[in-house]
């Protein structure tokens, strides 16, 4: 399993634990807290960590997700876009019956973090922390998801997910995003079906998990998106970080 509480530990530059910054009690729970709810676009506020980064001009740059009051987990190859602005949480979408999630907020973006192992060749250490200028408000419709930091928050399950359409983080549009299963496959599985696709000998470093999604896909270039699953507690837990897949997912199994 990716070891993010260490990722996380020598982002944030401290030979301590980061307990203390996250919210282990009120992470990963959606409006509903009915983790079947999963994947059906027709229930509002199911996603409540998902966050766009965005330009000055409000251009979506990559997906993230909100893991604490101040902090934002994506890849680190996004840093490299000179005109990093603002986070934004949420979209204000309503129901068939009126009901609404809260409106979107806005949060400039205070500094970055990426990880000191980063290869960019590679792509391996792709994680990375943005730090939020001020507090994000927490309530039914943004809350933090939760990181793998004990037993109980580890998955028994091979099933994860993983929003693959950039352009649903680019609106937060709760009532489209598109959630797909995928199957975590080991480091030679993934190697040789890139192999398969592309002819191309790719290295799966210990760093990196690969899943494969059945179906075929415009697009799933969602770079910095969360991939998750159920924990043992119930819980919602990110596991990885999108980092890099085929340019466009139209062959069946593409990881």
């Amino acid at each position: 399993m990716l070891r993010v509480t260490i990722l996380l530990i020598a982002l944030h530059g401290a030979h301590q634990a980061t307990a203390h910054l996250l919210d282990l009690e009120g992470c990963g729970m959606n409006r509903m807290q009915n983790n079947e709810t999963l994947g059906n676009n027709d229930n509002l506020g199911q996603l409540p960590w998902i966050a766009s980064i965005k330009s000055s001009s409000g251009q979506h740059i990559c997906g993230g997700s909100l893991i604490s009051k101040r902090y934002v987990l994506t890849a680190a190859h996004c840093l490299g876009h000179n005109d990093l602005a603002f986070v934004q949480l949420r979209k204000k979408d309503c129901d068939e019956s009126g009901v609404c999630t809260l409106a979107k907020e806005d949060i400039p973006i205070e500094r970055t973090i990426g990880h000191d192992s980063y290869n960019k060749p590679v792509q391996s250490h792709d994680i990375a922390l943005v730090r939020l200028a001020r507090d994000a408000s927490f309530n039914s419709d943004v809350r933090p998801i939760c990181l793998p930091m004990g037993p109980e928050y580890q998955t028994t399950t091979s099933k994860y997910f993983v929003a693959p359409r950039g352009q649903d983080y680019a609106s937060l549009n709760t009532d489209t995003i598109e959630i797909t299963e995928v199957d975590r496959v080991t480091a030679d599985q993934c190697q040789n079906r890139l192999y398969e696709l592309i002819q191309m000998k790719r290295t799966i470093h210990e760093s990196q998990i690969c899943a494969l999604q059945s179906g075929r896909f415009d697009d799933c270039r969602n770079s910095g998106g969360p991939l998750t699953a159920l924990g043992r507690n119930g819980r919602h837990v990110q596991y990885g970080v999108v980092s890099y897949g085929l340019n466009a997912c139209k062959l069946d199994n593409s990881p």
